[in-house]
C-alpha cells in the first residue's frame, strides 16, 4: 500500500531547492528596484546654470617697509608683496522652479603649489577695490553680490572680484580656476574657467 500522505525525502529537497531559488529571485527583483529607483528618483535635477564670461587679471606689487623694534632700537626692513585681482563677469540662471538666493560666490585657483580659494568681496570692498585702483575703471560693471535674489527662469550677470597672493606668473601656470556659487539649502553649482 502506498502512503500519499507523506513525502519521501527526495520530494521534500526539491521542494526546499524550489523556495530557495524562488527566494533568491524575489531578492534579486527587489534589489534591481532599489538600484532603479536610487538612479531615476534620487538624481537631482540642477537648479541652477553658469558661465563666466570674461576674466581679466589685475597683478598688483608692492613695495615697502615694515618698522621693527628690537629694544630700544627701531629699524625698518623691506616688505614685498604680490597679489592678483581676478574680475569675472559671472552668469548664472534659475532653471528651478523655486526662487534662489545667491549665498556665497568663491573663486579657486590651483596652481601648481597647491589651491587657493577666494570669496568675492561684498558691496563696500567692491567700491573700494575701484578706488584705490582708478587703472580698473574700464573694467568696473554691476556687482554680483551675495544674498542676490533669482526667480525661476531668470539670469542674472555681474562682476565678481576675487584676491589671491601671487604674481601673474603663478597665474599663468594655474592648472584650474573655477567659480562655485552656493545657495540658499541648495547643492553649489561649480563653473570651470576656461
Amino acid at each position: 500500500m502506498t502512503d500519499y500522505g507523506t513525502p519521501n525525502i527526495t520530494q521534500l529537497e526539491e521542494s526546499k531547492a524550489g523556495k530557495r531559488i524562488v527566494l533568491m529571485l524575489m531578492g534579486a527583483v527587489i534589489v534591481a528596484i532599489v538600484i532603479a529607483t536610487y538612479f531615476f528618483v534620487g538624481q537631482t535635477k540642477p537648479l541652477a546654470a553658469g558661465e563666466v564670461s570674461q576674466v581679466y587679471l589685475y597683478p598688483v606689487h608692492h613695495e615697502g617697509t615694515t618698522p621693527t623694534t628690537v629694544g630700544t632700537t627701531v629699524t625698518t626692513k623691506p616688505e614685498v608683496e604680490d597679489n592678483i585681482l581676478v574680475l569675472a563677469q559671472v552668469k548664472l540662471t534659475n532653471v528651478s522652479k523655486a526662487p534662489l538666493t545667491l549665498v556665497e560666490l568663491e573663486g579657486t585657483f590651483a596652481s601648481p603649489d597647491g589651491e587657493q580659494a577666494s570669496a568675492t568681496v561684498g558691496q563696500g570692498d567692491f567700491q573700494r577695490v575701484f578706488q584705490a585702483y582708478p587703472n580698473l575703471a574700464d573694467q568696473k560693471r554691476t556687482p554680483l553680490l551675495r544674498g542676490t535674489q533669482i526667480a525661476p527662469g531668470e539670469t542674472m550677470e555681474g562682476e565678481a572680484i576675487f584676491h589671491y597672493p601671487g604674481t601673474r606668473d603663478a597665474w599663468d601656470k594655474r592648472k584650474s580656476f573655477n567659480v562655485t556659487a552656493t545657495f540658499n539649502r541648495n547643492p553649489p553649482l561649480t563653473i570651470p574657467v576656461k
